[in-house]
């Protein structure tokens, strides 16, 4: 069985959880420090959080400093999301870590949705996409571990090559340490329920200019965007490109008259223009540091929106995270992590906050249970490759 090796502390692949000099930058150069999804930081601040060790930050693989840190870590972390996709060339990203003699650890990785053709057809593609074989030919060949986000996930790996992959969700699922989490929860959803069409909700928002054409995404994104705006709430965006981004992040002077104009006429063609540029110069967020994401979502009643890591920020805040399923990728992360949950057609369907928090599914003790199975899993596949789990996940998982 192949181990990590002895020394002090773990190389963790990417940003600590935030960018701390964000506001000196674009929004262009900014979502290339994000790896163009704030998203990212949420996983990426969870991950240091799972293990009883030193936590360093690399940013890149290669350079006098890169090699420092690699010298004398245990292993390599590389917090994953959606990898084993088609359309991104990963050659560097693979080439990086076939150099690196550093055992690497994989947390979290997932593939893309099957296609309109199904699974079969998915696979078969990703199998013969020359940069995706090649990632997970390195990782099969470097890493003493893998997690990944769900069983689709896993079948996707074992088709590439990559077996012995152990599908255990996200690493944000630990941001908040209670283990009564699924209960809090679930109080606080009843909560909101009392209030009804006053409940205030933040939107963890989709691409606004990849949804334009998706006649099922756009009308629940506008239901979503309509709740949030009457009561007040947030409006997240996570990526979308440079103007959606800019205009989440209010850098106005970024964004062109005309890319304005198409997010109003995606997100609220009723309303006026003055109105909805008011709305998002006061409502619009695009956040930079993962802990402040979450103080952030903390006053609101609900989180709701088909990105699961806006939905995390909110159940790490102990706020009902209500992740709008949309995908074969969406829905293997909310079975694997029993989250709250609702559809697109059943968002469409309810047209209000009252009725959407009336909808939504949420086992607050299988969400528990699920919790304390994952981090038992987590525990023992630490153990078994030399490392030690934080106290919070070896408790848990007792």
């Amino acid at each position: 069985m192949r181990r990590v090796r002895d020394g002090g502390h773990l190389a963790f692949l990417g940003s600590p959880g935030a960018v701390a000099d964000a506001g000196t930058l674009s929004t262009e150069a900014l979502l290339a420090r994000l790896g163009a999804n704030a998203g990212n930081l949420m996983f990426q601040h969870a991950a240091p959080r799972l293990f009883a060790h030193e936590a360093r930050h690399l940013t890149t693989l290669s350079g006098p400093e890169a090699e420092a840190v690699l010298a004398d870590a245990r292993a390599l972390v590389f917090p994953a999301a959606n990898h084993l996709r088609l359309g991104t060339d990963w050659t560097g990203l693979a080439n990086g870590l076939a150099r690196t003699d550093c055992p690497l650890v994989v947390l979290g990785l997932g593939s893309q949705a099957p296609s309109a053709d199904g699974e079969a057809a998915t696979v078969a593609a990703l199998t013969r996409d020359p940069s995706v074989s090649r990632l997970a030919a390195v990782l099969a060949e470097k890493a003493v571990f893998v997690s990944v986000r769900g069983t689709f996930s896993q079948r996707v790996c074992e088709a590439l090559g990559l077996t012995g992959t152990e599908p255990l969700g996200c690493p944000s699922l630990f941001l908040n340490p209670r283990p009564d989490l699924g209960r809090a929860v679930a109080w606080r959803l009843g909560k909101a329920r009392e209030k009804g069409d006053a409940a205030r909700i933040a939107l963890a928002a989709a691409a606004p200019f990849e949804i334009q054409d998706q006649d099922e995404k756009l009308a629940a994104e506008r239901v979503l965007f309509a709740g949030t705006v009457r009561g007040n709430g947030l409006y997240v965006q996570q990526s979308g490109g440079t103007a959606a981004a800019a205009m989440a992040r209010g850098t106005f002077a970024e964004v062109p008259l005309s890319a304005v104009l198409s997010m109003r006429r995606i997100l609220a063609p009723e309303m006026g223009l003055d109105d909805f540029v008011a709305v998002m110069r006061r409502r619009g967020r695009l956040f930079t540091d993962a802990a402040r994401w979450i103080e952030a979502v903390k006053p609101f009643d609900a989180v709701f929106g088909t990105r699961l890591h806006g939905s995390m920020a909110a159940l790490a805040a102990a706020v009902p995270g209500v992740v709008v399923t949309h995908d074969a990728r969406t829905a293997e992360l909310v079975e694997t992590m029993a989250l709250p949950t609702l559809t697109l057609a059943e968002v469409v369907a309810a047209g209000r906050v009252e009725a959407m928090l009336e909808r939504v599914r949420f086992d607050a003790g299988r969400f528990d249970a699920g919790r304390r199975r994952i981090a038992a899993g987590l525990a023992a596949a630490f153990a078994r490759i030399g490392l030690a789990p934080a106290e919070d996940i070896a408790e848990l998982g007792r």
